[in-house]
């Protein structure tokens, strides 16, 4: 757990220093090497933590999700994503992304090339996005029933 320390220990600091969230290129790491036991170790640190980071696996900087998350069938950049979108914190979620585009462009270029979209990446991406809503609805309502069970006062609201 050594080098997850080192790779963590300016988030960690940054996050104290009143950062409301940081970018969490070690999750995105984790994901693409395959290290399962690290990743495990990781997902049990502070929640406190784990709410302010900001999650991806795809950006500017990096290859395409589908080309290098490349499995059957896009196996393993679907649960990349899972991964990703179904933990607390922040999602920066690429354009391109939710339709399984494959061709990086360099920023500078301001227009994208013509690339069909993958109709299974999408339909997943649209579930995933509505599973990650319901979760975010489910955990505001938990925190509310523990405030009600605390204070004794009746937290109204639901998920809509």
């Amino acid at each position: 757990m050594k080098k997850s320390c080192e790779s963590r220990c300016l988030e960690w600091a940054l996050q104290a220093e009143g950062f409301d969230f940081t970018y969490d290129k070690y999750l995105y790491d984790l994901l693409r090497d395959e290290k399962v036991l690290d990743l495990q170790n990781y997902l049990g640190t502070d929640v406190g933590f784990q709410r302010r980071t900001l999650r991806f696996i795809e950006n500017h900087d990096e290859p395409r999700a589908v080309v290098e998350f490349k499995s059957d069938k896009a196996a393993k950049a679907k649960a990349a994503a899972a991964v990703t979108l179904t933990l607390p914190g922040a999602v920066l979620l690429h354009d391109g992304q939710l339709t399984g585009r494959r061709i990086k462009l360099p920023v500078q270029i301001t227009r994208e090339m013509d690339e069909p979209a993958d109709a299974s990446i999408k339909a997943y991406y649209d579930k995933l996005l509505a599973e990650r809503v319901e979760l975010e609805c489910l955990r505001g309502l938990a925190i509310r029933a523990w405030h009600s069970f605390r204070t004794g006062l009746t937290a109204g609201g639901g998920c809509d």
